[in-house]
């Protein structure tokens, strides 16, 4: 073990906020995040989003409404978003990769409009 690192983990900025409680909090509070972001610019305003949690893995589902919107966002910009807000929340080992709170992942699909992309994330989640 290494002095800095007590129990071998790196901690996410906020994971003391959320530190104890299940996976649905802490889903619920990256999609709080993502929607703050959105008003705040960093993500586009008309994207819906979608969380899932399933087992030991929470999913950010990306709907983008608007082809204009979705030249400017691409979806590598809007996954890496997604990523740094959940890492917030998450630990990683030191010296195991694989020693997280839990998996994440991200999908971010074109929709054609805003009823669309509610029934899908009705749907998937």
């Amino acid at each position: 073990m290494d002095d800095k690192f007590a129990d071998d983990r790196f901690y996410g900025v906020r994971y003391h906020e959320s530190a104890g409680e299940d996976l649905y909090r802490v889903a619920g509070r990256i999609l709080s995040d993502l929607k703050v972001d959105q008003h705040e610019g960093r993500m586009p305003s008309t994207v819906i989003l979608v969380i899932a949690v399933s087992g030991q893995t929470i999913t950010v589902q990306a709907h983008v409404q608007d082809n204009a919107e979705f030249e400017q966002w691409t979806a590598e910009t809007i996954r890496a978003r997604a990523t740094t807000v959940s890492d917030r929340y998450n630990w990683r080992g030191v010296n195991n990769r694989a020693d997280t709170r839990f998996k994440f992942g991200c999908s971010v699909r074109v929709v054609r409009g805003r009823l669309d992309a509610k029934h899908l994330g009705s749907i998937i989640g």
